[in-house]
């Protein structure tokens, strides 16, 4: 008998008083709502099959200054506490732990903590070490001067400010996007927590004392504050008597009694200095703000206008899908159409912040100067139109489609989708409504639908309601500033000034001697063991291993290959038809990414681009393009494999996929427009592709810092395989500098280009692959005949066999004798990458370099590059399918220097002694990377992926074995061999402009 069928509502388990008990209909699942009688614990168990059991320790963290103590706290409960009194339990947890998730994270109102595992023995390991990390931490002065700030001092006694979150948030603040977003937030909530950076700003976090730190734990950290979610389907007893017999006790000896007044009531407790803090009270007036960020290659001003909506709910998801929910969209079309911007600005849309005072947002980016007010005009007379024209009966189904397609797709992007529920959850939990107030989305959005059917006006009343009638509202310029960090730089120079005024050198420098011993203190194997963790004799040695099922239909001129994926897709079909792109000239490379991403934008059959795009919108949930860039890796295995179908001329190759996803109702009609869609694409509108291009243009950039790492790599793979050097081409710094060469005039051309490129690919042949549940993958079966027919699909013709070498002319600034690259952009942090050889997949040298890696990462990587070098993270890992090692550390003050020091690191590892138990903790986490559950759409892909590259269940098989058994002397033996390896490495660097260097440079 479950939980709630033996408690009812203001039963007591354990002092634990059930308040509520939710059906989520949904989600398939119950809501369980209790609170705890003396602390005043909250906990919301959500329980449901699924095996993948999640639990977060959440917190009401309100800041009232830009200090940055929320964040630093997050940083550092994890660093040992009272039970666990290590360093780092939290890099203990994740070389150690089977979890499918660690993480904890840091908002504006809030702090999170939450894991999950599969094994239900490790996930009560890892509530252990949480609960005891966030009640009773230790919370040292060396924890807060590693993670928060510091003043540092090099070995000429110069001064710099350093800390792990102190440079995380320098590269936040280099991201014109992300400054755009924070000021409009500023602007809408002057007088809350919400117009402060929670993530702290780097010219303010000096301003926190340690002192003051301590008092922000015992003010927000007492078990009344907590709001603990749990999800699965460990039994809510089991879970209640984990806690009531570990941490109960020893709560209500450490913290006061909460005093809650009624332990029944619905609505979650606040105490009054909490809720005090919570108000976010609203504009009185209209204003007009104009600010600076970065101009890390923005283009222009980002010029928007937001409205208050008041509380967060389905009806404005409705109405902004309504709106912009695609390019075709009434609004976001007027908008991008107007030529007064490049792109929509970062803020477009329902922004749900605070549930009582939210916002809508609308406006451009890459706005010229001086056309601001046109923009501000444009917007508020384009929702006037809009209103007295009346919203088509196209862009309501359109917008419909869009949100019933989203509430059904399980995805999993940020971690499982227990964390989406979580959040929904939290968002009404956390400011004092019930738990359950945002979990039936799917019913709410059933009584919007109702309400649209039966009242013609519904959305035209809404537009009215929240724009046309309410006055109130914010316009906001953002400007790029060629000064943004110029202005910084020059008030941490003041702060370093004050600093070599006010400190004593001899005292700093043994403080700084004290954290440093601290941080290179090597923990024994006894202190580590107070953490506990499975044996690799319990791991499970075989993995739930994909399916997929090889047919063939018949196309113009031979057999077509499908591959079909049977997942529970909940009622979804994802639809790939794949083409060969490894036949297109390399000259002609840098010019497909662009004609790639405008393909599904620019209309089909004659028909213009948005009427195409509103029609795809109210049949499928999305249709757009995605590329499979690859390789057969280089293995006994992996050859024998492609062999048993050589003649088909698939292993190995490269592709695009022109990709759709719909319901299963709707499988007919979307597989007749897939089939319009692909075979009568559009090359005339050059109208269109103008706004796409400068869309690419802008979003290369301004996001460039923000993909820093993305460009290093693809950076430093290119010199290895073929592979690497297609996707430099496509996605990496050479396209960058191609796709900026490229002016509107020349738009007429590239359009006849993109037509004889396209004509060419479709000639290549095709596959197929389609994921669905049984009953979908039947009904799709049938009809694939005549859909391989009408859209002329082909057999596969045998690749051109380009190599290596026949990529490099056209690889930006490519000088493969040059081992090192600097690449220089504005920005207040640094980023490093090392890539050199290692060995081949799915041999026992491989799945030992995997293993040696694991141990790296949290140990001497840790303790180098994050925590004495100050960077926000540094790692490596073996790509063994590619024989490459890459080396990295991001958001670091020194990149320079983290390239010694990964060598070092290699260099230290060659002396170690490996012992049974350390090589046994990196086999779990490695395991652990095994058996992370993916979404059913993400098991197709991977299948198809597999297919394609001659991967088969036996050899995922096989490689796990290989890594289970794993020995001490193989990870020796993998570090000497890395380290022989890393003397032909490749070093890459993306630093400030201000930087010097002797050698080769890029500049951005």
């Amino acid at each position: 008998m479950k939980f709630y069928e033996k408690y009812k509502v203001g039963a007591e388990y354990k002092n634990f008083t059930v308040v509520s008990i939710d059906d989520l209909h949904d989600f398939k699942a119950v809501g369980l709502y209790l609170r705890h009688k003396t602390t005043g614990l909250e906990v919301y168990h959500i329980i449901n099959d699924d095996e993948e059991n999640l639990f977060s320790f959440n917190f009401r963290t309100l800041a009232k200054n830009s200090y940055g103590a929320a964040h630093i706290m997050e940083h550092s409960v994890l660093c040992g506490s009272e039970k666990f009194p290590l360093k780092e339990p939290f890099t203990t947890l994740e070389n150690q732990s089977v979890k499918s998730f660690l993480n904890a994270m840091t908002y504006p109102d809030k702090t999170s903590y939450p894991a999950a595992s599969l094994i239900q023995s490790d996930y009560f390991n890892l509530m252990d070490v949480y609960a005891d990390a966030v009640f009773f931490p230790k919370l040292s002065r060396q924890t807060f001067e590693q993670e928060g700030w510091r003043v540092e001092m090099d070995e000429n006694d110069r001064l710099s400010v350093q800390g792990i979150v102190y440079n995380e948030m320098k590269a936040r603040f280099s991201d014109f996007n992300q400054v755009c977003i924070d000021r409009m937030i500023d602007t809408m909530y002057p007088d809350s927590i919400y117009c402060y950076e929670s993530g702290g700003d780097p010219l303010e976090i000096p301003n926190l004392t340690y002192e003051n730190w301590l008092e922000f734990h015992k003010k927000f950290y007492s078990p009344s504050n907590c709001l603990l979610f749990l999800y699965g389907n460990i039994p809510t007893e089991v879970q209640l008597d984990f806690i009531a017999e570990k941490y109960i006790p020893r709560l209500e000896a450490s913290y006061p009694p909460a005093n809650i007044p009624d332990l029944r009531a619905a609505r979650p407790f606040i105490n009054d200095e909490i809720r005090a803090i919570q108000k976010t009270p609203p504009l009185t007036e209209s204003v007009c703000k104009t600010y600076t960020a970065p101009d890390n290659g923005a283009t222009g001003s980002m010029v928007c206008t937001a409205w208050y909506t008041g509380e967060s709910d389905i009806e404005k998801t409705y109405l902004a899908e309504v709106l912009s929910g695609n390019d075709s969209s009434p609004l976001s079309k007027i908008l991008q159409e107007s030529d007064l911007g490049d792109d929509l600005a970062p803020v477009c849309g329902n922004f749900g912040y605070v549930h009582q005072n939210n916002f809508m947002a609308y406006g451009l980016s890459g706005v010229k100067k001086g056309n601001e007010n046109k923009v501000f005009d444009l917007i508020k007379s384009a929702l006037e139109t809009i209103y007295e024209n009346g919203v088509s009966e196209a862009d309501v189904n359109s917008a419909i489609m869009g949100i019933d397609f989203n509430l059904r797709e399980v995805g999993r992007h940020f971690g499982p989708y227990s964390i989406v529920l979580m959040s929904k959850a939290l968002s009404g939990w956390t400011n004092g409504f019930e738990p359950k107030l945002h979990l039936s989305p799917i019913s709410d959005f059933e009584k919007i639908k109702k309400q649209i059917a039966s009242d013609p006006s519904y959305t035209k009343n809404l537009i009215k309601k929240y724009f046309i009638d309410n006055s109130l509202h914010a316009d906001v310029i953002v400007e790029p500033s060629k000064e943004y960090f110029e202005e910084r730089n020059g008030r941490e120079a003041q702060l370093l000034e004050k600093f070599e005024k006010t400190l004593d050198k001899a005292s700093l420098k043994t403080e700084l001697e004290k954290l440093h011993a601290y941080q290179s203190r090597v923990e024994s194997p006894e202190e580590l063991s107070c953490i506990p963790h499975l044996k690799v004799s319990e791991l499970k040695a075989d993995l739930n291993h994909i399916q997929t099922r090889v047919s063939e239909v018949e196309g113009l001129d031979g057999s077509i290959p499908v591959v079909f994926s049977d997942e529970n897709t909940n009622g979804i079909v994802y639809v790939d038809v794949a083409f060969p792109i490894d036949n297109i000239a390399p000259s002609d490379f840098k010019d497909l990414p662009l004609m790639i991403d405008s393909l599904t934008d620019l209309g089909w059959n004659g028909k213009k681009w948005d009427e195409c795009t509103a029609q795809m919108a109210c049949i499928m949930g999305d249709v757009g393009t995605r590329t499979i860039i690859g390789e057969l890796p280089d293995s006994e295995d992996s050859r024998k494999n492609a062999a048993s179908y050589k003649n088909k001329n698939i292993a190995g190759r490269s592709w695009i996929s022109i990709s759709a996803k719909f319901l299963s109702h709707k499988t007919k009609e979307s597989l007749e427009l897939l089939s319009e869609i692909v075979s009568k694409m559009s090359f005339d509108d050059a109208k269109r592709l103008k706004t796409i291009l400068s869309e690419n243009q802008l979003d290369k950039k301004s996001n460039f810092v923000h993909h820093a790492n993305h460009y290093l790599s693809l950076r430093g793979r290119s010199f290895f395989n073929k592979a690497s050097a297609m996707n430099e081409l496509f996605y990496g710094v050479s396209q960058y500098f191609h796709i900026n060469s490229y002016t509107k005039k020349q738009v007429p051309d590239l359009l006849k280009k993109y037509k004889a490129l396209y004509e060419s690919i479709l000639d290549q042949g095709s596959v197929l692959h389609v994921t669905a549940d049984t009953e979908s993958l039947s009904e799709v079966e049938k009809l694939l005949p005549a859909f391989a027919k009408n859209t002329g699909l082909k057999k596969l013709k045998p690749s051109a066999g380009y190599e290596l070498k026949d990529y490099f002319p056209y690889i930006y600034q490519c000088q493969p004798e040059e081992k090192t690259e600097v690449i220089k952009v504005k920005t207040q942090s640094g980023f490093s990458a090392m890539y050199f050889p290692c060995t081949i997949w799915l041999t026992k040298e491989a799945a030992a370099e995997d293993i040696l890696s694991t141990w790296l990462n949290g140990h001497l990587l840790w303790e180098k590059i994050r925590m004495t070098g100050g960077a926000y993270g540094g790692s490596c890992a073996p790509d063994a399918s590619d024989k490459i090692f890459a080396m990295m550390s991001w958001r670091d003050p020194t990149p320079f220097k983290s390239l010694e020091l990964f060598i070092e690191s290699l260099e230290e590892a060659c002396k170690k002694e490996f012992s049974e138990e350390e090589v046994e903790c990196c086999i779990i986490s490695s395991y652990s990377d095994e058996i992370v559950p993916d979404s059913p759409s993400q098991r197709g892909v991977r299948g198809f992926n597999r297919f394609l590259f001659g991967t088969t269940a036996d050899m995922i098989q096989k490689r796990l074995e290989q890594t289970l058994s794993v020995t001490p002397e193989d990870v020796h033996k993998a570090a000497e061999r890395l380290l022989e390896y890393s003397k032909n490495c490749r070093k890459f660097v993306i630093c400030d402009k201000s930087k010097d260097f002797c050698g080769k440079v890029i500049q951005i």
